[in-house]
């Protein structure tokens, strides 16, 4: 078996685009996230410098300190930005939100995600599955 043909690190390095799905219906929609995968140096990355500042914190005798629901949202949420490269609608390289264009940003990606959870959640599937990063 030629282990080349399961590289997931390429492969999440590459990235694929995601095609959201409808939250009521799960008919696709005409909005395409692409994001890299959590084998990528990207993901590995940012969870490593999360890791450190956890055990810095401990270090430092905060260890008691209790971090807050949100505050692990917002690792989460962080992560899932740094992994997503870019959106459309379509043709057009931004969504709109209420009338207003949103193009892709990172600090956009967090405003996305923390407003519709259901987007952030299909984000995270996708990232976290090793199986849209495996070739063939």
């Amino acid at each position: 078996m030629d282990l080349g043909k399961l590289d997931t690190v390429s492969a999440a390095n590459a990235g694929i685009e995601l095609c959201l799905l409808h939250p009521k219906t799960s008919e696709p929609t005409s909005i395409y996230i692409t994001v890299l995968g959590s084998d990528s140096d990207e993901f590995r990355k940012i969870s490593a410098t999360q890791n450190r500042a956890r055990l810095m914190r401990i270090r430092k005798s905060q260890a008691t300190r209790h971090r807050s629901d949100e505050d692990f949202e917002g690792d989460a949420i962080a992560i899932l930005a740094a992994c997503t490269k870019g959106w459309r609608d379509g043709s057009n390289e931004s969504l709109d939100i209420g009338g207003s264009a949103l193009p892709f940003s990172v600090e956009n990606a967090i405003l996305l995600y923390r407003k519709f959870p259901w987007i952030r959640e299909q984000v995270d599937i996708t990232i976290s599955d090793r199986t849209n990063f495996i070739k063939g």
